[in-house]
């Protein structure tokens, strides 16, 4: 009951924009250990993304805001679609709508969906094992795991912002 509850949690924050649930993604594992709290954090995030994607799907959208038209525009969008849902700090609603925007074919969106948050459901695995247990050399490695993804964050963010100058140059 505890397990899907959680599970429901974690689902449901991902599917809403603007709500973290990477607090409930860490008390997963604190409560469950790394390998069930990452299966019950990844197949929460992946089925909270779905579950926006298809409702996002239901509306006739257009790419209104800058970031999604450089995501839609790019020459590799489902690679950076991917890279994307691994970086726990790019909102995966803005992903998912870039998405239902480029009609990506269902079946390919939920393999990039899925691929995407292995990352991020581990780094939440070891981080909860790791302030449970007190261990403080894999806390260390989460640390440097997460100044890499805001390293690789930074980097994403300065290529869109480049692509997008080099755009509006041409037109």
């Amino acid at each position: 009951k505890d397990m899907f509850i959680l599970g429901l949690m974690i689902m449901v924050m991902c599917a809403v924009p603007g709500m973290s649930n990477a607090v409930i993604c860490v008390v997963a594992w604190i409560c469950y250990g790394p390998v069930i709290g990452f299966l019950l954090n990844w197949s929460g995030d992946v089925v909270g993304n779905v579950l926006s994607s298809y409702l996002l799907n239901k509306l006739h959208l257009k790419a209104h805001s800058a970031r999604i038209q450089q995501l839609i525009s790019n020459n590799h969008p489902k690679v950076m679609m991917t890279l994307g849902y691994m970086i726990p700090f790019i909102p995966s609603v803005g992903l998912n709508y870039a998405a239902a925007v480029r009609h990506v074919p269902k079946k390919d969106h939920l393999l990039i969906i899925m691929i995407g948050m292995i990352p991020t459901a581990l780094l939440y695995a070891l981080g909860g094992d790791a302030i449970l247990k007190v261990d403080w050399k894999r806390l260390i490695i989460v640390t440097v795991i997460i100044i890499a993804l805001i390293g690789i964050n930074y980097l994403l963010i300065k290529e869109f912002r480049k692509h997008h100058r080099a755009s509006q140059q041409v037109d």
